[in-house]
């Protein structure tokens, strides 16, 4: 098999330990590439900021470029391939968190940039009440077929998957766990059958990565960035599930939670993210559909064109993300942010973007 050059660099550089994923950016964004990391000197890489001679050693090492075009063979013949952070599929929601890895591993032939893609997450002890609101949900929302996204966990995140392939919607567990297994096994055929029906299954754990505790919060924040709504079903003060939505939150993405009986102690961490409004409550599909503009979204409309070039640029970066906050736009097109928010306006007035919720923006 030929192996992807940037992939295999990329997937050295997230192997070394004490290089996560914000300092391997640094080091990519220092150096070029990631290939010029590996082949830059020990002495020069010793003099980069926040490397010294143990990690600049650690990175001349032969072992680590020959240990990733082994696991590269081993995930191609099962069936998993692999994004770096630098590839033009590797998902822009993700890419938009501040620690998005270098590399994700990913099983099955589902969306990369799904029009709308929905995560939902709660207790591992949902009450029939809350798993009815979750069919509910998602039998309601699946006229504008969304992506389902979740964590294969106990629950509401498997019934969260199940539910979505009832109703022929795509779905994708995010694992805390390389893609050669499923946990928990008992899962396994609801993982088979996502994979059947376009969903399928993502991590930023290599090959023959355990399932250890430390993993699951960092498998939360991808949770939390591959959507565009976040929707809470049942869960505690405490727990992955208010992990999950507080991270949403910092993400500017929007999130939703189901009101519940104020004696149910797994009502009380949704009724917390409403009080600190880092949550909207949930009252109906309608409500939901309203703030999230999906109505909007799906309308088949004639392509509008911009005014001038400045329009044109801004508009440009819709094909690349369906959503967009003003900040990002300013450093995408290195403008100031006095012109980029007049130009905004123009184009909200002209019908050229409509804005969204969490001082986002999507196309009209």
């Amino acid at each position: 098999m030929e192996i992807d050059e940037e992939t295999l660099y990329v997937l050295a550089l997230s192997k070394i330990e004490k290089i996560g994923p914000i300092k391997g950016k640094n080091l990519v964004a220092y150096l070029g590439s990631a290939k010029e990391v590996f082949s830059s000197s020990k002495s020069n890489l010793e003099k980069i900021p926040k490397i010294g001679p143990l990690l600049a050693k650690k990175i001349k090492d032969k072992t680590t470029l020959c240990n990733a075009e082994k696991e590269i063979i081993q995930a191609e013949k099962m069936g998993i391939s692999m994004l770096n952070f630098y590839h033009k599929n590797y998902p822009n929601r993700i890419k938009q968190i501040n620690s998005s890895p270098l590399i994700l591993y990913k099983k099955g032939q589902f969306e990369l940039q799904p029009k709308i893609s929905i995560s939902i997450v709660g207790t591992r002890k949902p009450s029939a009440y809350g798993k009815k609101q979750v069919e509910n949900f998602i039998d309601e929302i699946s006229p504008y077929k969304p992506q389902i996204v979740s964590g294969l966990a106990y629950g509401i995140d498997i019934h969260a998957h199940r539910m979505a392939l009832k109703y022929d919607l795509p779905t994708v567990a995010v694992l805390a766990h390389g893609l050669d297994t499923i946990y928990p096994s008992a899962h396994s055929k609801t993982a088979t059958d996502m994979l059947k029906n376009n969903g399928g299954l993502i991590s930023e754990f290599a090959l023959q990565s355990k399932v250890d505790r430390e993993n699951f919060p960092k498998r939360n924040r991808l949770i939390a960035g591959y959507c565009d709504a976040l929707f809470v079903a049942e869960t505690a003060k405490k727990g992955g599930s208010m992990i999950t939505a507080n991270l949403a939150f910092d993400y500017d993405r929007a999130v939703f939670a189901l009101p519940g009986k104020i004696t149910d102690k797994n009502s009380h961490g949704y009724h917390q993210l409403i009080n600190q409004n880092k949550a909207f409550l949930y009252e109906d599909m309608q409500h939901f559909v309203e703030e999230m503009q999906f109505e909007d979204r799906s309308k088949s409309t004639v392509k509008k064109e911009p005014k001038n070039k400045l329009q044109k640029e801004i508009l440009d970066l819709f094909d690349q993300n369906p959503t967009w906050s003003l900040n990002e736009i300013v450093v995408k097109l290195d403008k100031k942010p006095n012109e980029i928010s007049a130009e905004i306006l123009k184009m909200e007035i002209d019908n050229l973007l409509n804005s969204a919720p969490g001082n986002k923006y999507n196309l009209a």
